[in-house]
């Protein structure tokens, strides 16, 4: 039995980058768990461009754009931006992913594997995923446990590819992002929310994140977003969602509800629908406020 619609999930992946289930299959199993809102961000890539409802839920276009953040100590970081469009994406915003060529970064892993004594080609993960646009770290961890090098996908990241293994490659060393000011400007133009992603996935400690999300937040005056009901954190680490709950207040940023959900197996976040209506208004009043209305 389906459960009254009552959550929101700004934060998931399809098959047109890295994840497992096609759009079709993530909405289907979306609205399995009661869900009212769900957004779809793929890695550097729409999977949709206009707002939609199916099966009585909400279906919101976004992206997971991979940006260049350069700390104070001068160095560069991969750092991850959500950017939702309540009115629809703009196809010109695609601009923003020329140049991205992760393949160099997956051959940089699989090399290192490789070294490692763990054999995964770039063949083997296609045939596994022939459905996958984008090849990315969810797939090499999924060959990883197919293969033995690993129990379940939690300990391929941990022990081999993840941002906190031994083993990590920082992929800002083998491909080319805009920088993070350029893509929050570009959302914000464009009329979406530009959010910052997973604040505690970069290596970074509390002082180093507070210094990401107050680097993140005087990129614009308007609305901005942090995700601060990260599923992960969540489950592992309640300190985490405390600790960003504070700056969402302490910076002006709306917080938001995320499962970062790649694998048919994982569940939807369980996000509260006032955080999405939260967003839209500021929003629209944002757009008022361009429109000279207030």
């Amino acid at each position: 039995m389906v459960k009254e619609k009552r959550y929101i999930d700004l934060h998931c992946h399809t098959t047109c980058s890295d994840g497992e289930q096609t759009v079709s299959e993530v909405i289907d199993a979306a609205y399995k768990q009661g869900m009212k809102a769900i957004a779809l961000t793929d890695h550097n890539c729409f999977a949709i461009y206009e707002p939609r409802r199916e099966k009585d839920m909400s279906i919101i276009p976004g992206c997971e754009f991979s940006v260049k953040y350069t700390a104070k100590n001068g160095k560069n970081k991969e750092i991850h931006i959500i950017g939702l469009f309540f009115d629809g994406a703009d196809p010109a915003l695609n601009s923003l992913f020329e140049g991205i060529d992760k393949l160099a970064y997956v051959k940089a892993i699989l090399r290192q594997l490789e070294d490692l004594g763990m054999h995964i080609t770039l063949e083997e993960i296609r045939n596994r995923f022939p459905d996958a646009e984008h090849i990315g770290r969810q797939q090499i961890a999924a060959l990883l446990v197919s293969k033995g090098y690993a129990k379940d996908i939690t300990d391929a990241f941990d022990s081999w590819i993840g941002n906190f293994s031994p083993y990590y490659l920082d992929p800002i060393d083998f491909v080319t992002y805009v920088p993070m000011e350029k893509c929050v400007r570009a959302i914000t133009e464009a009329n979406g929310l530009a959010i910052l992603a997973h604040p505690f996935h970069y290596r970074m400690n509390d002082d180093e994140v507070e210094e990401l999300i107050r680097d993140f937040r005087r990129i614009s005056d308007g609305p901005m977003g942090i995700e601060v009901y990260y599923w992960k954190y969540i489950q592992k680490n309640m300190r985490l969602v405390k600790y960003l709950e504070e700056k969402a207040v302490k910076y002006d940023l709306l917080p938001s509800a995320a499962s970062d959900r790649h694998h048919a197996d994982l569940p939807f976040v369980e996000g509260d629908p006032l955080l999405l209506e939260n967003m839209i208004k500021a929003m629209a009043e944002e757009k008022r406020k361009k429109d000279g209305l207030v």
